[in-house]
């Protein structure tokens, strides 16, 4: 045998041992060290395991091992950024066999009894009280396949199966959350929803966001009743890049420069997007998503929602892998990944957007 087949069969059974080890500690908490000197040992009672794919039970294990990793991933980003706090529906998610998550119908109970104050009058009318069903549908979220084929997996000098995942992992969260914020945003400008525009100075064809935006984005809250607490304001670059320039003061009072996040002030928890939708901004209407900007035309947005008026939920998540074995004439791999998420308004009302006019 060939020195370089026997290095390759050696790197790859210690990798095929770690991941096998790694996979049985994540299901069944088995201590790694114990599994690998068991899988150790057996590959050199028996070689044909440190030659072949991994199949059938195996191929299981790292399967359900992959869709926990890629579950305790996504819940550990929404539960650390905007999404934090949000109403978690997922629980109430039915499934069907393959997975695909249907609606969910909440009960709005928006309205609140009359008070009487000082009353002589009896007996107290009576006065009923109705809910008003929601409806909440999940998104459904699919990347395309990546192949990873037997060459990439022997001559490459890094776990590709790993960074095909991690990447995959990634690009659906950046999606989900890019959905998420254009379903938050209101469609147009209407009272309960009122889409607000910067009044800074014109700059490279849009009005600058200034303090005091902020300003009449929380007055314009204030006179809509919305509470003190739970007021989030997303920043888009734009804006965010807009008041950290505005002047030396404004930058040392409320910028942490040590995590590049702005500290709450005038009643609002701060975050950044570099997802935010896009605004006509002299119609003040929502672009629909995934539509490309017109330059002049449309500006992104800095999003507001108030986190009592939104919902969220997870459903199904699921990796594909299809072997190489399955695939003799280009001996490749296949990979992808299947998840639901939703995060939406469930009333007309709630939120805000702050755009950046253009005259």
């Amino acid at each position: 045998m060939k020195p370089i087949k026997i290095i390759n069969n050696l790197f790859y059974s210690l990798v095929l041992i770690m991941l096998s080890a790694w996979s049985l500690n994540m299901l069944f908490n088995v201590p790694i060290a114990l599994v690998f000197g068991v899988l150790f040992i057996l590959s050199f009672v028996f070689p044909a395991f440190s030659k072949s794919q991994p199949t059938g039970f195996l191929l299981g294990i790292y399967r359900e091992a992959w869709d926990s990793q890629l579950i305790k991933r996504f819940d550990t980003s929404d539960q650390t950024g905007w999404r934090q706090g949000i109403r978690d529906i997922g629980k109430y998610f039915s499934m069907l066999q393959d997975g695909e998550t249907v609606v969910v119908n909440l009960t709005y109970f928006g309205v609140s009894p009359d008070v009487l104050i000082d009353n002589t009058a009896y007996p107290i009318a009576i006065q009923q009280l109705d809910g008003e069903n929601v409806a909440i549908t999940v998104k459904k979220f699919q990347t395309k396949a990546t192949p990873i084929t037997d060459d990439e997996i022997f001559g490459l000098n890094y776990n590709k199966m790993q960074a095909v995942q991690e990447s995959h992992a990634i690009k659906i969260e950046e999606d989900k959350n890019s959905m998420a914020l254009h379903n938050i945003a209101p469609n147009a400008n209407i009272a309960a929803m009122p889409v607000l525009l910067t009044t800074g100075d014109l700059v490279n064809g849009r009005r600058m966001c200034r303090g005091k935006d902020l300003l009449t984005l929380r007055d314009s809250l204030n006179r809509l009743l919305h509470p003190r607490d739970g007021r989030r304001l997303i920043l888009c670059n734009d804006h965010i890049n807009d008041l950290l320039s505005e002047d030396q003061k404004f930058a040392d009072q409320y910028y942490d420069s040590t995590d590049g996040r702005i500290f709450k002030r005038f009643n609002f928890e701060f975050f950044e997007s570099s997802t935010n939708p896009f605004y006509n901004a002299a119609a003040k209407t929502k672009l629909a998503y995934g539509a490309v900007p017109v330059a002049g035309t449309h500006t992104e947005a800095s999003v507001y929602f108030h986190i009592s008026r939104l919902v969220q939920g997870k459903g199904f998540t699921k990796n594909y892998l299809s072997q190489s074995a399955q695939d003799p004439l280009q001996q490749r791999n296949l990979y992808n990944v299947r998840h639901y998420d939703i995060v939406t308004r469930y009333r007309n009302e709630g939120v805000s957007v702050i755009a950046s006019a253009t005259a």
